[in-house]
């Protein structure tokens, strides 16, 4: 029978909920609600008592919250022991009826974060795709420094030019050592780390300030460790002399740091 066909019966649809996360290219969290582990396209569902907090369609699509309630002590809730994943969480939803192999995708979102609800049990709280395109759009104003993120589109910066790995020699309190005595004090200051969390997934650290061999990142160093391989960017301060000097790149600079400080608007006739 089909899957339309089970959903219209009376007593023949017996129904179960796959959920897939999905972070970075290869690391996946499958699991089914039931009793029974279910095996769709190859991949092996982990029956689990998993629920959620249902389907709802309000028409504010940013406060249409979808909460999938798991054991806290599952691998996937471990995620966000400490500091969460920095790249985004894929979840995606399917309905099966036991005995069929037909299972359409009924919902599909990204996780906005986790936590804890009780000593047995975690919360995953998600949000739509769709909320993603509603919200407001940022609009460039003028201004004396620069409002480009820094290595994007409207930067320029290549940042591969400008990367630095880094083996970690010593890691404690929110930060680390390595042997990057040679860049000078403050070169990462304001910019990033990187790191291989997993197999597949690359984690992202901002790093607050840099003195010597020492690295100070925002939030706690969990994940790293001694000996691992780290990739290091440098920050900047969005002023016309670090865009020059440390990137050469003032052709892009997006401010006007000679942008007049008289408003032609504040009714004075004399500008």
């Amino acid at each position: 029978m089909t899957f339309d066909s089970l959903e219209r019966s009376n007593y023949d649809a017996i129904k179960t909920v796959l959920y897939e996360f999905a972070l970075g290219a290869t690391a996946r969290w499958r699991f089914a609600s039931g009793t029974q582990n279910v095996t769709l396209l190859g991949n092996s569902y982990h029956a689990l008592p998993i629920s959620d907090s249902g389907i709802v369609q309000s028409g504010d699509v940013q406060n249409d919250d979808f909460t999938v309630t798991m054991p806290a002590d599952t691998n996937f809730a471990q995620l966000f022991t400490g500091t969460p994943p920095s790249e985004p969480i894929l979840l995606t939803v399917r309905e099966i009826n036991r005995g069929d192999n037909e299972a359409p995708v009924v919902w599909a979102g990204i996780v906005k974060n986790g936590k804890r609800t009780s000593l047995t049990s975690f919360d995953v709280i998600c949000k739509t795709l769709t909320a993603s395109l509603n919200r407001m759009g940022v609009r460039l104003a003028w201004g004396r420094g620069c409002p480009h993120a820094l290595y994007d589109r409207a930067c320029r910066v290549n940042k591969d030019g400008f990367a630095t790995a880094a083996q970690i020699v010593t890691l404690g309190g929110a930060g680390f050592t390595a042997a990057i005595g040679a860049l000078g004090d403050g070169y990462l200051s304001g910019g990033f780390v990187t790191f291989n969390r997993m197999a597949g997934v690359l984690d992202t650290r901002a790093i607050e300030s840099h003195i010597g061999t020492r690295v100070n990142i925002l939030g706690a160093s969990d994940g790293l460790a001694v000996g691992m391989w780290v990739t290091l960017y440098p920050g900047c301060d969005r002023v016309t002399s670090t865009c020059e000097a440390k990137f050469n790149n003032l052709s892009n600079y997006g401010g006007f740091p000679h942008l007049p400080t008289k408003n032609p608007f504040d009714n004075d006739p004399v500008f």
